[in-house]
């Protein structure tokens, strides 16, 4: 159970404590961020990606992305590791899970520059027509447990290509995985609060989405959280 691990120390408010599936010892205890502090670092995130996208090409972003997928392989060991520790997918296959975020991610970085590139409209007398490819500001990535890292990376990884930053908020059940995102890309030289992991209880996530700053909220999960997302988010007018 996630909470109330046997053979570990309960949760204190405002904490969440994730047991080891294979002995039930504590294999995490993190510290939830409150609804204000929140909304605090998707607000700083904003000030960050508007500067950052400014000054970045998609070429540029590429290459970041490259680099990040090198940082997360250089940390596969600590990484797979806890993904085991959380969740209890053999270590064999939270290693091949490292390997295959790049297979993914490599595969959107190529699809990046045409994908994002203008798109010129027909010829009109007297107009230019195009649509451009503007970044939305913040992404809020929900992930859930079961493939910690594919799941995350097929709105990490798009996002930031984009040029928008974003906060990965994981599942109470894997929340050091949103922290392998955000330490392998401040490895790889993305800015500071670019993506950021963001972990915190229902309250502060439903905060978060109410924000202006938050352009797109991506969620992969259960039914229930589904309709939770999806009743805040109609509130605003977003993806």
């Amino acid at each position: 159970r996630v909470g109330e691990p046997l053979g570990a120390p309960a949760a204190r408010p405002g904490e969440v404590v994730v047991d080891n599936p294979y002995d039930g010892s504590e294999a995490a205890r993190v510290r939830l961020l409150g609804a204000s502090e929140a909304v605090a670092q998707a607000v700083a995130a904003a000030r960050v990606q508007r500067e950052w996208a400014a000054e970045t090409t998609v070429a540029e972003r590429v290459e970041l992305c490259g680099r990040f997928l090198d940082a997360l392989e250089a940390d596969v060991d600590r990484v797979a590791a806890d993904i085991t520790a959380q969740m209890g997918k053999p270590l064999a296959a939270s290693r091949g899970e490292v390997r295959g975020v790049r297979e993914r991610a490599e595969a959107m970085m190529a699809l990046a520059p045409a994908s994002l590139a203008p798109e010129q409209l027909p010829e009109k007398p007297s107009f230019t027509r195009r649509i451009e490819k503007v970044p939305v500001g913040v992404v809020l990535a929900i992930a859930p447990w079961n493939y910690p890292l594919l799941t995350a990376v097929n709105c990490v990884v798009p996002a930031v290509l984009a040029g928008n930053a974003v906060q990965l908020k994981h599942s109470p059940r894997t929340p050091l995985c949103a922290d392998a995102f955000e330490r392998a890309f401040a490895a790889a030289g993305a800015p500071a609060g670019l993506v950021q992991a963001l972990p915190c209880s229902n309250e502060a996530v439903h905060a978060a989405i109410e924000l202006p700053q938050v352009g797109l909220v991506s969620f992969t999960g259960s039914v229930k959280a589904g309709h939770a997302v999806h009743a805040s988010a109609s509130r605003r007018f977003i993806d």
